[in-house]
């Protein structure tokens, strides 16, 4: 079967029951990715380091009259690690079960200087941001991506990765029975909720 991209159209529930989790959503890309997929019908999951400009793009989801509640996931890139990865997962997986979508949009930019002139530490930093947490996210969702069906019999969940953005936190869901302002209530993780 052939697509021409030029003339392909989608319907506007879609994404309709679908959990996608998108790295970077508290601006640009990645915020404008978070509203459109809501829009479409897709339980979003927001990923960034500002408490703040997150609960901005929640309010936004939660004023489109089709969009499912988002939740909120903050978790700073720069500095988590495996734990807090798979925290992250495991939050997911026994609030959702499965992902449908991972988008990689999280991104540093770091220094724009020649390599003599570049510092090894902010080197590190743009490398572990921009693609130790990329494969280790990929990592641990795998498994529930895996139980997708991705919308078709037969197929899988996708991974997409998305250059820009900027990342940084996540708020996990505790449970099904506790709603709050943010969807299910969040519990501690990398660090503590805002109030």
């Amino acid at each position: 079967m052939s697509i021409d991209p030029g003339s392909y159209t989608y319907g506007d529930d879609i994404l309709e029951g679908r959990i996608i989790l998108i790295t970077g959503s508290s601006d640009g890309i990645g915020k404008a990715l978070a509203l459109h997929a809501a829009q479409l019908g897709a339980q979003v999951i927001l990923h960034g380091r500002s408490v703040p400009k997150l609960e901005k793009i929640y309010d936004a989801i939660a004023a489109i009259e089709v969009a499912p509640r988002p939740s909120i996931a903050v978790m700073d890139l720069e500095s988590a690690n495996a734990e807090s990865y798979s925290t992250l997962a495991d939050s997911i997986a026994d609030e959702f079960g499965r992902l449908d979508g991972l988008v990689h949009n999280a991104g540093m930019l770091g220094d724009r200087f020649s390599i003599e002139q570049y510092d090894a530490v902010t080197w590190q930093k743009v490398l572990h941001v921009n693609v130790t947490a990329a494969f280790a996210l990929t990592q641990v969702f795998m498994p529930l991506l895996q139980r997708s069906d991705g919308g078709l019999p037969g197929r899988r969940s996708r991974c997409i990765e998305a250059p820009g953005g900027n990342s940084d936190a996540v708020y996990l869901p505790a449970g099904p029975r506790q709603q709050g302002r943010h969807g299910p209530e969040l519990r501690r993780s990398v660090r503590p909720a805002a109030a």
